[in-house]
């Protein structure tokens, strides 16, 4: 049986690679994002369901090798594309608008993904105005 979660239009993740102070607020951020998103996306439907993994640097785990956004595992059945989005190991005073900036660019590699793969013939507009709704509250 699938649970609403799995079929989310948009969700947010986290994967943590430390437990220092740095790697502890940059995931409590990264959750309070999920949370506002999940009380937004009620009832929203999108072409491609997106779910967004911060990855967070730490001590276990290192920073990556990449920067920004990328494209991960689709699944067809449940039109569900992961993106990664690599997070810088040090802290940002803006850290809220940076997390939000990062979002708008997994959109944005989501939308290219499902335009080049024929998912749809359309931009992701609904996506976009979830993280502009977002933006604004």
């Amino acid at each position: 049986m699938n649970t609403p979660e799995e079929h989310a239009a948009l969700s947010i993740g986290a994967m943590v690679g430390g437990t220092s102070p740095d790697s502890r607020r940059w995931r409590d951020a990264v959750m309070a994002l999920a949370r506002r998103v999940k009380d937004l996306r009620l009832g929203f439907r999108s072409p491609l369901n997106v779910n967004v993994v911060y990855q967070i640097p730490g001590e276990v785990l290192p920073a990556l090798d990449f920067s920004g956004v990328r494209s991960g595992r689709y699944s067809s059945g449940k039109k569900l594309l992961l993106v990664q989005v690599a997070v810088p190991a040090e802290l940002r005073p803006d850290m809220n608008d940076f997390l939000l900036d990062l979002l708008e660019e997994a959109i944005e590699e989501a939308e290219r993904f499902a335009l080049r793969k024929g998912i749809t013939t359309q931009p992701l507009a609904g996506l976009r105005d979830l993280a502009q709704q977002l933006r604004a509250s």
